[in-house]
């Protein structure tokens, strides 16, 4: 073959990983979990334990409450008291019991436990879960809103791919009759002019813990829910940027590695050079082995622009609406795409163009291939007429954690068959569609590869 240009690399964050960085999701948040965590167990300490517990053990026996609201007032109190100044001790007096008629305390005359007593317990048990709690929550200031979001929802076990899909679960959950957003926005002002009767009983408490967080940290701020998720997004992208700076700081050789690696690709095809489209924040312009670079998603080595972060999270660009959700709504959402983030804030003004004319072979290494990312990998194949054309495919795996070639081999392929019919999918012939992943086999354009077997 004709040495030249002819290959174009794609890569995702287990590139990083094989050149040795410790650049997984798990490794960012890991440091963080316990506090989260902490603070949050804290909060349903409080309304299980310290509210709970006295009104379970003397409210159905003794006496039942004349007003929900005022029991509500005080589950809620962490969240209410960050505007409404009114202390434990008042809210508890303020509440309103009768006697149980059913209760068999009742029935047989005996003697009912004072309500002043009641109200000492339940000040003593609220008042030591409140503080507790707000010990706690102190600990968490310094983290972020989706830090604080993707801990509640554990995403911090699940890998890089999964950060932008528990984002997509979030905005877009379809077991909802509201639009997330909406719906906090509704709740966080209820709570800002506590009109405690327009909260719902049925709140869960993940989302009244992130109701605390944006109630707490916008104070002052005065910015509606959907500015403060945003302004929050470039902050946690920002401290997710200084993270991989400092890991590559403490990886000198990586550069070595980085340049190694990309040899070896290019030796699948006998080229010297490639051009590279990364979904990772880690390339510099350029190495000596690359010609031309795109860094999708920004890089750490790019320069702030207009305080906002140089790299991006965001949720994939083909979305299936949920049909409760209004146009405005999905404009909203469109908002948080990969594609609607990367034009706004326009990272890549200065890069090249990598999809040129001449290129054979696509050879993708360290991706997922997952959803998130989907939108990027149909414009590639539209682009060179997948079906049409003599471009190959090369898709490189890496077996890690002890795993074999043959499970590696067969973890790779599923996610190219599901990749790739996907995309069958989109054909306008759909028998071309149907059969594509027959095509390319049969012209020897689509090959699996273990990245060790490479010479």
């Amino acid at each position: 073959m004709l040495r030249g240009t002819k290959n174009l690399i794609v890569t995702g964050n287990g590139f990083d990983l094989y050149c040795g960085l410790n650049s997984t999701f798990k490794k960012f948040i890991e440091s963080k979990y316990d506090e989260i965590n902490n603070s949050y167990n804290s909060y349903l300490n409080y309304k299980s334990e310290s509210i709970g517990k006295i009104l379970r053990e003397n409210i159905n026996n003794f006496y039942l409450i004349k007003n929900e609201d005022k029991t509500k007032f005080l589950n809620l109190f962490p969240l209410i008291h960050i505007n409404d100044k009114k202390e434990l001790d008042t809210v508890i007096e303020e509440l309103q019991f009768y006697h149980n008629p059913n209760s068999a305390f009742f029935k047989e005359r005996k003697k009912l436990k004072g309500l002043t007593e009641i109200k000492d317990e339940l000040l003593s048990s609220t008042q030591r879960g409140y503080l507790k709690f707000l010990e706690d929550s102190k600990r968490i200031d310094k983290y972020n809103f989706w830090e604080i979001l993707l801990v509640l929802y554990g995403s911090y076990e699940k890998s890089w791919y999964d950060i932008e899909k528990e984002m997509s679960n979030f905005l877009l959950n379809s077991n909802r009759k509201n639009f997330i957003i909406d719906e906090i926005q509704t709740q966080y002002d209820s709570f800002l002019n506590n009109n405690i009767s327009k909260i719902p009983h049925d709140l869960s408490p993940k989302i009244e813990f992130l109701l605390f967080t944006i109630l707490n940290k916008n104070v002052g701020k005065e910015l509606s829910v959907e500015n403060f998720l945003k302004e929050e997004l470039f902050r946690f992208e920002n401290k997710f940027a200084e993270f991989i700076k400092k890991d590559i700081q403490s990886h000198t050789d990586y550069k070595y590695k980085r340049r190694d690696l990309f040899n070896k690709l290019n030796r699948l095809t006998n080229s010297h050079r490639s051009n590279v489209l990364t979904f990772n924040y880690t390339m510099s312009k350029h190495p000596h082995n690359i010609k031309k670079v795109k860094s999708v998603h920004g890089s750490i080595y790019n320069s702030l622009k207009n305080n906002h972060s140089n790299i991006i999270f965001g949720i994939d660009a083909n979305i299936n609406y949920p049909d409760f959700m209004s146009e405005t709504s999905k404009k909203t959402i469109y908002s948080y795409t990969k594609t609607y983030r990367t034009l706004n804030y326009q990272f890549n003004n200065n890069e090249d163009t990598v999809l040129d004319k001449n290129i054979k072979n696509i050879i993708f290494f360290g991706h997922s291939l997952g959803d998130s990312d989907y939108s990027y990998f149909q414009s590639i194949f539209d682009y060179y007429n997948l079906y049409h054309s003599e471009v190959s495919l090369y898709f490189i795996f890496s077996p890690h954690g002890g795993s074999s070639d043959i499970y590696s081999r067969e973890k790779q392929s599923d996610k190219v068959i599901n990749l790739l019919k996907n995309y069958g999918n989109t054909l306008e012939n759909k028998d071309h569609g149907l059969n594509l992943i027959h095509k390319l086999i049969i012209e020897d354009r689509l090959k699996i590869e273990n990245l060790n077997n490479i010479i």
